[in-house]
């Protein structure tokens, strides 16, 4: 759901995913080059952002920058790279650095969100590293998917597509070929749909089925 603030939220009006939800329909519309009334990325540098390359998951409830965690910096994040505002993430990425790589809440950066950093800011020197971070999404698709069914494929399809498409790798690849996308559309339809009345995020939903759709 779209709220008066241009903010993705669920559709209980809950705003506590909201980054984690707007990164990978930023990442839609640009991939999809979708012409829309509504600047998610705008939104989210004026209601989300407290400060330089500072943000919270919300300006009302979840409004405390202590709160704002690796799943929904790197969904954010990862849109902003999609979109060609990698910028925007390399601000908030060089804060995480200098507090000895962690996000907000203390965090560590996740293993394929080093990939992501890698490919978002064009670091092609450094593409052997990401033979490394790719493993990732084989754990992912082959473990991860058993041990937290409810929600891990939000948080990985859409970066999973990204490294099909910029400096591909063997594991990435493998990861994908292996991915069971016909379950993994089951689980988000789960997760997301708004028949889980507490979680639902069509628009949400509708991009990551669209990055899953996009996989080899």
């Amino acid at each position: 759901m779209i709220d008066s603030l241009g903010l993705i939220c669920q559709t209980n009006g809950d705003r506590g995913d909201t980054p984690c939800r707007m990164g990978p329909v930023i990442a839609q519309q640009f991939t999809q080059f979708v012409m829309s009334d509504h600047d998610f990325i705008g939104a989210a540098q004026k209601h989300l952002q407290v400060r330089h390359g500072v943000y919270i998951r919300d300006p009302d409830k979840w409004n405390q920058p202590s709160d704002f965690s690796r799943d929904q910096a790197s969904r954010l994040m990862l849109g902003f790279f999609i979109a060609g505002q990698s910028h925007l993430a390399w601000v908030y990425y060089t804060l995480a650095f200098k507090n000895w790589c962690r996000h907000q809440n203390g965090d560590l950066i996740g293993f394929t969100e080093w990939a992501n950093i890698i490919r978002g800011m064009g670091f092609w020197f450094l593409y052997p590293l990401l033979w490394l971070f790719d493993l990732g999404f084989l754990f992912n698709v082959l473990v991860g998917v058993r041990l937290q069914p409810w929600d891990i494929d939000n948080l990985f399809v859409p970066d999973l597509y990204f490294s099909q498409y910029k400096y591909n790798t063997l594991p990435a690849f493998i990861a994908t070929m292996a991915y069971d996308k016909q379950s993994a559309a089951v689980r988000l339809q789960a997760n997301l749909s708004n028949d889980n009345g507490n979680n639902g995020c069509l628009e949400a939903l509708n991009a990551n089925l669209y990055f899953l759709g996009k996989l080899p």
